[in-house]
């Protein structure tokens, strides 16, 4: 009786920690899981997309915003006007250290890009979103959100890669993580299209091609949303 017990009991004791722990797993991690999830996020064959420069990077990039720019997202794919998910709201500061929402730009479609000067994918994108906000600037709004983490990526350092590089758009610092965690920000750089009326029209991880982008852009300006 003694030797079945010697065995039934420990037995036991290891079943409760077990329930124990997987309970304990599954709350905290519901903490580190967005409220709000993108839909359909479509995602670039990038495999180096939170990496530095990687020499063979650029080809690569190169092949998939070809094969993107061949088969462009089809109108029936995208998710009705009725049907979409509200863009998370957050806030970042501009060069001037005043606040900006995404809700401020409301009645006009916008454009985030996550971003940060170490993601050699991101330096890649940079010169064909400049270039298409000088062409549409005046009719979409450009969020290029810098996760400003103060140590990679400082205010004043992120202003000196801006300057150096010659670009144009608005460049916005999200010190406080505020677009990262209300986007769930897991792999940069991330691309997020926003209609007129404020609903996630498509978002994208990967760098993006110029053809790309144009297209993304006439869709959104043709969109109904």
């Amino acid at each position: 009786m003694n030797n079945w017990k010697s065995f039934i009991l420990p037995g036991f004791f290891l079943v409760i920690i077990l329930a124990g722990a997987v309970f304990a797993y599954t709350e905290l991690t519901k903490n580190y899981t967005p409220s709000t999830p993108l839909p359909a996020v479509v995602e670039t064959d990038n495999s180096f997309a939170n990496q530095a420069e990687i020499p063979a990077a650029e080809e690569a990039v190169a092949e998939d915003n070809r094969e993107a720019a061949e088969n462009p997202p089809q109108e029936e794919e995208k998710i009705p006007a009725n049907d979409r998910m509200t863009a998370p709201d957050f806030t970042v500061v501009d060069g001037d250290g005043n606040t900006v929402s995404l809700s401020d730009f409301a009645g006009k479609p916008v454009i985030v890009n996550f971003w940060a000067t170490w993601c050699g994918p991101c330096k890649m994108e940079m010169p064909h979103f400049n270039t298409v906000w000088e062409t549409y600037g005046e009719e979409v709004q450009f969020l290029m959100v810098n996760l400003t983490d103060g140590y990679q990526d400082t205010v004043e350092g992120v202003k000196d890669f801006i300057a150096e590089e010659g670009y144009s758009f608005p460049v916005y610092y999200d010190t406080e993580f505020s677009g990262a965690q209300a986007y769930g920000v897991y792999s940069i750089p991330m691309t997020v299209f926003v209609d007129k009326n404020g609903g996630v029209f498509d978002a994208a991880i990967g760098a993006l091609s110029e053809d790309v982008l144009i297209q993304y852009i006439d869709a959104l300006l043709a969109d109904g949303g």
